[in-house]
């Protein structure tokens, strides 16, 4: 499901990242960043992301990609099966 979700982001979005939660997904094939706020499920998640977008977070794992700063941000969890192309772009 993780490759479906990113796949699906990676045709409305040019930057995809994995948010790591206890070791997982460490062959992604997109950067994967670590929980700031470790076993706060999936709220913990959604403020890592969040908190990611700033070029000046000293906790970014993936110094190394280029960012512009953000004005917004897609935040999907990997376990929505139904979830198209088409439908993300509308939401776009």
């Amino acid at each position: 499901m993780l490759q479906r979700t990113g796949e699906l982001l990676a045709s409305v979005c040019y930057d995809v990242t994995n948010r790591r939660c206890s070791g997982k997904y460490a062959d992604a094939p997109w950067p994967v960043i670590a929980d700031r706020w470790p076993g706060q499920g999936p709220l913990g998640g959604i403020l890592t992301a969040l908190h990611r977008l700033s070029k000046t977070d000293p906790a970014d794992q993936t110094k190394d990609v280029e960012r512009d700063p953000c004005s917004f941000a897609l935040i999907l969890s990997c376990d929505m099966p139904f979830l198209t192309t088409e439908f993300l772009r509308f939401s776009y």
